[in-house]
């Protein structure tokens, strides 16, 4: 969606003036998760307004164009979008807290252990096909050798 808006200053306008109260999509940061959760929960709010905006865009006017159309038709992203919202919305402050450098190793344990729990409620095998290796991680950095 980046390339889409970038260097297209006819594209900006068109987004903003079919969509004034919403902001430009968010450009996540590669190494920062919670950025990437925040982009879905904007897209997740935003979706049928963007979908609408990009609609109007010309395939031919870019590659980029052309992918993002091609993405905003699938019907599973509409639903992907909803899924992660529904369940991940509490991991984007326990992902900036464990970010911080200030904060005591039992702390960042603690939040650790709320995030497992909080995977532990998500619904379904596919939220879920991690979570024994996850669980295998907190154990080794609670100090217990056992942990394979």
């Amino acid at each position: 969606m980046k390339k889409v808006f970038l260097k297209a200053p006819s594209r900006v306008q068109l987004f903003k003036e079919m969509a004034p109260e919403i902001p430009l999509p968010p450009q996540p940061v590669l190494t920062r998760w919670g950025t990437w959760l925040s982009a879905v929960f904007y897209y997740a709010e935003n979706f049928k307004k963007i979908q609408e905006i990009i609609s109007c865009f010309e395939e031919e006017e870019s590659t980029a164009v052309k992918i993002v159309h091609e993405i905003m038709q699938k019907e599973s992203l509409r639903c992907d979008l909803i899924f992660i919202t529904s369940n991940f919305t509490n991991f984007v402050p326990a992902i900036t807290y464990l970010e911080k450098r200030s904060e005591t190793l039992v702390d960042r344990l603690q939040a650790f252990d709320e995030v497992i729990d909080n995977i532990h409620k998500i619904p379904g095998i596919v939220a879920n096909k991690d979570l024994k290796e996850i669980k295998s991680i907190a154990e080794v950095l609670k100090g217990n050798s056992n942990a394979q």
